[in-house]
């Protein structure tokens, strides 16, 4: 992911160029899942007066993503060491146990939810409800939440019931069917969830377009974004 983003200016190009049109100077931005910070340090810049809400539970890219926003001399970037979840708890999260045949490894991986390639338990995190951080740091509106991690969307989202209810983000999310499948659900099942708490659902496409889009329509691998209705 690193590398990526070092030799060709971004890993997540599209969602980026999405988000970018959907913050403001005051807007206060989630990253669930926030890795090195590719979303949070393209946020910051935008929301200069808001708040940007960092969670990175692997103390590794945790530093990293420390080190970034030290670099760029961000005054509004809060860094939560928890993954999100329904309930609180402490887990194991999970990570490839070999690199790649070229040696690389991707970076983007780690998951709550073991899988056969998967199955290495990089370390125990702490998981909380995101309804219950906000409350904990007195944040009372959010704009957008972005999430990327790996088939713990839905049981985050879960967690943040109350948010979704009573400030109506927009949401960034992946969608893949084996990471949902390892979590113990269909995703078909949870973008009926979305639809059911009234949000429009859009597949994000090459040259950060969007389509409308249904759970019959969904394929192995998405990235989406849903609107409040």
């Amino acid at each position: 992911m690193g590398s990526q983003i070092f030799f060709r200016g971004s890993y997540s190009g599209d969602q980026l160029a999405i988000l970018e049109k959907l913050l403001g100077e005051h807007s206060v931005f989630v990253d669930a899942g926030a890795n090195q910070g590719e979303f949070s340090i393209a946020a910051a810049k935008i929301a200069q007066k808001g708040k940007i809400i960092a969670f990175e539970p692997i103390s590794e890219y945790r530093a990293r993503l420390s080190e970034n926003v030290r670099l760029n001399h961000f005054g509004n970037v809060e860094i939560i060491p928890v993954a999100l979840g329904e309930q609180e708890d402490s887990l194991p999260i999970y990570d490839q146990s070999v690199n790649f045949a070229d040696g690389t490894r991707n970076e983007g991986l780690p998951t709550l939810f073991a899988t056969e390639s998967r199955n290495h338990a990089r370390e125990v995190v702490p998981v909380k409800r995101l309804d219950d951080v906000l409350v904990e740091l007195g944040i009372k509106r959010v704009d957008v939440i972005k999430l990327d991690i790996e088939g713990a969307e839905w049981i985050a989202l879960r967690g943040a019931i109350n948010t979704i209810r009573n400030c109506r983000p927009t949401l960034i999310l992946e969608i893949g069917r084996s990471t949902c499948r390892a979590a113990g659900y269909e995703p078909e099942a949870f973008v009926e969830w979305l639809i059911g708490l009234d949000y429009r659902i859009e597949k994000i496409t090459e040259g950060s377009k969007t389509l409308p889009i249904n759970p019959e329509l969904l394929g192995d691998f998405q990235n989406v974004i849903a609107y409040p209705v």
